[in-house]
């Protein structure tokens, strides 16, 4: 078949669904793989996945005007390709390459890996952004969930529950991500935070708690690591500075940070299924997160890792100084 995946990030195609397009040029499927391109797309054509550039779409770009170059963009692809069948991931994709495959008769199925800020923030935007999606969803072949919560939000609203798949995550490769021997805590304890620096992803939270942790000379660093926001880069300088945490930008080889923590923080407001709370998990690193869907399945409470409520500061505080209480054995 000729198989057509839309997505908005090359790096997270490779990072997350290789091992999937890799099982599926094998069994001589022909895979194109539409997204804006990144460092990662030469690597990607090493596995014999076709990749086809998209210049129109913004990730975070909320002008629906600008979208329609989208719909243009994702007609002309399917029209030139003509794919047996498409599979899209996030929310533009999802939306506007799912449209596009229902007005063409083409089936497609849809990958819903966490609903994101616009929809979750509850606003007119995000509830007319929700239909848009809904309306699109019912005309969908399949479409997979990564948590409970999610995939109620939809069928609660009529989306039909034959047509949902629920999966446990995108999958940790267990050969690529090992348990490692534990560190000792002879210098103090190492607190990782790995992702995008965003609001939703409690960075916020997570830098108070760093602060005053470090103004109680509690004897432990934290460590971030991954792209910022804009409106975060001169914030996480100033804390880098005044070494209450240490700031690394995006790093493609998270493992290594991960063997040398003691622990990873997790603070989101909202996820599908948190691919680095398994990803520390398999290397044998336990969890300080937050108990909402999507990082609550990942460790059981008190004994892999803590609980700590959503948006709480205190709460997060909380969670790590019971941490470092605790006796290294």
């Amino acid at each position: 078949m000729k198989i057509l995946i839309l997505s908005n990030s090359i790096a997270g195609m490779l990072h997350f669904r290789i091992e999937l397009m890799r099982e599926l040029t094998r069994r001589d499927h022909q895979v194109y793989l539409d997204a804006p391109y990144d460092y990662s797309v030469e690597s990607l054509n090493e596995f014999g996945v076709n990749t086809i550039e998209c210049k129109v779409l913004e990730k975070h770009g909320r002008n629906p005007f600008k979208d329609l170059k989208i719909l243009a963009h994702y007609s002309n692809i399917i029209e030139r390709i003509k794919p047996n069948i498409v599979l899209t991931y996030t929310i533009k994709p999802n939306i506007y390459g799912g449209f596009v495959s229902f007005l063409k008769g083409i089936p497609f199925l849809a990958n819903i890996t966490g609903l994101g800020d616009a929809i979750e923030s509850k606003t007119l935007f995000s509830s007319c952004l929700l239909r848009a999606y809904l309306f699109v969803l019912t005309r969908a072949s399949v479409i997979f969930f990564q948590n409970k919560s999610n995939m109620h939000l939809f069928t609660s609203r009529g989306l039909e529950v034959n047509k949902c798949i629920l999966l446990p995550g995108s999958g940790v490769n267990l050969e690529r991500y090992q348990l490692t021997p534990y560190p000792s805590d002879d210098d103090g304890f190492v607190f990782l935070t790995a992702g995008r620096m965003v609001r939703d992803k409690g960075i916020d939270e997570l830098l108070e708690t760093a602060a005053l942790i470090h103004e109680r000379g509690v004897p432990c660093r934290f460590v971030l690591v991954g792209p910022a926001d804009e409106l975060y880069r001169d914030i996480l300088s100033e804390h880098d500075s005044k070494g209450i945490i240490e700031y690394a930008s995006f790093q493609e080889d998270i493992r290594p940070w991960i063997r040398d923590c003691h622990a990873l923080i997790q603070p989101s407001y909202h996820e599908g299924m948190s691919n680095i709370c398994l990803e520390a998990a398999a290397m044998g690193r336990p969890l300080i997160a937050t108990l909402i869907p999507g990082c609550q399945e990942t460790f059981i409470d008190g004994v892999t890792g803590m609980g700590s409520a959503v948006n709480n500061s205190d709460a997060l505080i909380n969670s790590i100084e019971r941490f470092v209480s605790m006796p290294w054995e």
